[in-house]
């Protein structure tokens, strides 16, 4: 198995100081007596799965899948770019209506006399 130093210490059995971050190599039963004799001076490193697993390289398919994704979503937001024009002129209009209307009734309001009540 694969450990990483730790904590720094000196490796008896190899004859060298082992420093903090140094990687290196050893059985089962060396890193079971190293934890035994000093504690946490070293820890076991993840290794990477052997075979197909360890490809990181993504085939044709999963970058097409990505791609398409991709395409997906940019096609997503140049609708909504180009709907969103439409929106905001609707909620102009909107807001054009109600103006009117508030000047209609103020309007109104001057001419009745001051009859209107106000709220």
């Amino acid at each position: 198995m694969k450990v990483i130093v730790i904590s720094e210490f000196y490796d008896l059995k190899e004859d060298k100081l082992r420093k903090v971050g140094e990687t290196f190599e050893v059985s089962n039963a060396r890193f079971d007596e190293i934890v035994k004799k000093g504690g946490e001076w070293v820890e076991e490193l993840a290794t990477e799965p052997e075979g197909e697993e360890a490809d990181k390289n993504p085939t044709v398919e999963e970058m097409e899948t990505v791609q398409e994704a991709g395409a997906k979503e940019t096609k997503e937001v140049e609708k909504a770019a180009e709907e969103k024009p439409e929106i905001e002129d609707a909620k102009a209009e909107e807001v054009d209506n109600k103006a009117k209307k508030n000047t209609t009734a103020k309007a109104g309001a001057k001419n009745d006399g001051g009859r209107t009540k106000k709220a």
